[in-house]
């Protein structure tokens, strides 16, 4: 795991939230404290973690303490898993407010740019932008 940071980092970046410790508990323990640094990562990163290295061994014992786990747990969770990959990942996404990119996403976007570039052409602008 990588070197130290300073407390007022992991106290910002790694600090878990009451609704974010009720959600990683209803998970199986095994799994909890890799959830935990999936989501902690996730949200200060935008990526996920390939493996428990890149998680800062201060973080990984902080939230440890938080959830109530050994910080030495870290190293049973299988980062590039079925779980860890689809199941997680998809989750913290779901919490983060963040989508997977798809086909169905990208078509999405363009008919909405055509239609507002369209719109711009008329006239037709939302009041926000007049």
């Amino acid at each position: 795991m990588s070197a130290g940071i300073s407390s007022s980092d992991i106290v910002g970046q790694w600090s878990l939230s009451f609704a974010d410790i009720d959600f990683i508990n209803s998970k199986p323990a095994a799994t909890r404290l890799g959830l935990a640094s999936q989501l902690k990562f996730f949200s200060a990163r935008g990526f996920f973690a390939d493996d428990g290295t890149l998680i800062p061994n201060d973080a990984v014992e902080y939230l440890a303490e938080q959830i109530g786990v050994r910080a030495d747990e870290l190293s049973s969770y299988d980062f590039g898993g079925r779980t860890a990959r689809r199941r997680h990942d998809t989750k913290v996404r779901d919490l983060s407010g963040f989508w997977k990119h798809s086909k169905n996403l990208a078509a999405e976007g363009v008919r909405f740019g055509r239609a507002f570039v369209g719109n711009c052409a008329t006239g037709n602008l939302p009041l926000i932008l007049k």
